[in-house]
């Protein structure tokens, strides 16, 4: 959470963490899951904010890891 780009609640980081945990079996897995999570909420908010030509926003059409 300290190199966090989002303001995450720790109950949603929890939830978050161990429902990657459960799908992946991996600390590691489930923390790749996590900043993948991250990436698409920055996505999708930037493509919002900034329409689809803003880079962060090109991470929205991207496969998910």
């Amino acid at each position: 959470m300290a190199g966090a780009v989002l303001p995450w609640r720790a109950q949603s980081v929890r939830r978050a963490f161990d429902s990657a945990l459960a799908r992946t079996g991996s600390r590691a897995e489930a923390l790749k899951a996590l900043d993948a999570l991250q990436d698409r909420q920055v996505a999708r908010d930037a493509q919002k904010i900034w329409g689809q030509a803003h880079p962060a926003a090109r991470i929205m059409s991207a496969p998910v890891r």
